[in-house]
């Protein structure tokens, strides 16, 4: 049965694939209320020490992993958050923002030196060619705490794959390829390792007649052995690190180099794929291509405007038409680059990829104007305040800045430095917002937790 599956799943209608799925996501079904205790300050402090959390006990992810390993809380469905977290020492009451927070700080742990689970592509080091923005598994982590956590993983990708969660990770085809048992090819490797594609290339050059005399000249110290994700040297046969590539045996070597770059990463990937399976039905996941799964884990890397635009109410007396609004969509349209955009997704919304359809959209982006006044009622001055968001609600309460450049320059300081999902709840919009001198570094403390 499920081998007759992935001989359609290419060309069966995603609309036929997505019903089956809801009614295998109605099935099994499971919504235990279950909380996160999330120690944010012990995060921060050891990522200042610039060490890789090995035990998994100080990253979020890490925190996180042990708390729920063993849980059976991922089978959700809808935009049902899959627990609720409490982030000690800070104010932040969960209904959905700090959730989604949690998510985007544990995708940014995992492709980071963080944690010993995911490395650059060979292409992400040198920074050159295709996918050098994406990550694959770190094929030499394969002790039994790193094969959990790489499980965990899984559980949690399958919980973005039944619900309205998109997670901001980036992985190359050869990764999604790995979760659906699709076929890798050898254009997958290519595509994210220039070096070996360059190697491959040159050997194959020397094919043709005559190549043989040449092939000392253009080929040197080359031997059986191949440089892995995790930069360290792998032989590809038995002593391989002490048998020099040939005219004769270099189709081997090619052959060999290959196997490994294509089934590098598969013990990591099958560990995922396990705890996919627990969360999802297994032969339900063969329904799926590598473009469905990765599509519905982690939606579109990059803003979609007109999605967001279209998704956006304005309450509180203003309307599209309001000169405010207008410049708010001029900065974000033709003054923030990708990066910024995704930055102030992440500030009013808590992460920083937006669901990838209307229908997945739990909440309207708000637009709201932020009256600013002293506690006698008279106004004050809207340039020397910040915007503050609430990630709860997807909501931005827009302070009217006089100029487009100091609207641009208040919510760049706003999203490049807000990284704390707490309202301190002793401040109100007003306090919270107003920003006296910005080469203080003064703390924008906006209230993002509710």
């Amino acid at each position: 049965m499920t081998d007759a599956l992935r001989s359609v799943r290419d060309i069966m209608f995603f609309s036929v694939k997505q019903d089956l799925l809801d009614q295998a996501y109605s099935a099994t079904e499971n919504n235990p209320s279950v909380n996160v205790k999330l120690n944010q300050f012990l995060k921060f402090k050891f990522k200042a020490t610039g060490k890789m959390d090995r035990k998994g006990t100080r990253t979020l992810f890490g925190q996180t992993f042990h708390q729920l390993k063993n849980t059976d809380c991922f089978r959700r469905t809808g935009g049902t958050l899959c627990w609720e977290c409490f982030y000690l020492g800070q104010f932040a009451i969960d209904r959905g923002g700090p959730f989604r927070s949690h998510m985007d700080e544990m995708c940014d742990e995992l492709q980071s030196e963080m944690l010993p689970l995911f490395v650059p592509t060979p292409n992400g080091r040198i920074s050159k060619g295709e996918y050098r923005d994406c990550f694959v598994p770190r094929s030499s982590s394969t002790k039994p705490l790193y094969i959990e956590m790489y499980e965990f993983l899984g559980k949690i990708m399958g919980f973005a794959l039944r619900t309205h969660c998109v997670l901001n990770l980036n992985f190359p085809p050869i990764v999604w390829k790995g979760l659906v048992n699709q076929e890798i090819t050898r254009e997958d490797v290519l595509c994210m390792d220039h070096i070996t594609s360059k190697i491959i290339e040159n050997l194959e050059s020397l094919d043709q007649k005559g190549a043989e005399r040449l092939f000392d000249s253009e080929v040197d110290n080359l031997y059986f052995k191949a440089l892995g994700s995790d930069m360290k040297w792998h032989p590809l046969m038995p002593n391989g690190e002490n048998v020099r590539v040939t005219f004769a045996n270099k189709n081997q070597f090619l052959q060999l180099l290959l196997q490994f770059k294509m089934n590098e990463c598969k013990l990591q990937c099958d560990a995922m794929q396990r705890g996919m399976a627990t969360v999802v039905p297994v032969g339900l996941l063969s329904l799926l291509s590598w473009q469905d799964v990765a599509k519905k884990v982690c939606g579109e890397s990059k803003v979609d405007i007109e999605l967001l635009r279209s998704m956006t109410s304005y309450e509180g007396g203003c309307t599209e038409s309001d000169s405010q609004v207008q410049m708010f969509w001029d900065m974000f349209i033709n003054h923030f680059t990708d990066e910024d955009r995704g930055k102030f997704v992440r500030f009013v919304w808590g992460s920083a990829r937006l669901p990838v359809s209307k229908e997945r959209f739990t909440n309207r982006f708000a637009i709201r104007p932020l009256t600013l006044t002293d506690r006698f009622g008279m106004p004050r001055n809207p340039d020397t305040f910040l915007p503050v968001s609430h990630t709860c609600f997807f909501q931005l309460d827009l302070p009217k800045y006089s100029t487009i450049e100091m609207m641009l320059k208040r919510m760049k300081y706003a999203i490049d430095n807000t990284i704390v999902v707490d309202g301190d709840g002793s401040m109100s919009n007003t306090g919270s917002a107003e920003q006296i001198d910005m080469d203080r570094n003064y703390d924008s403390g906006d209230e993002s937790d509710s």
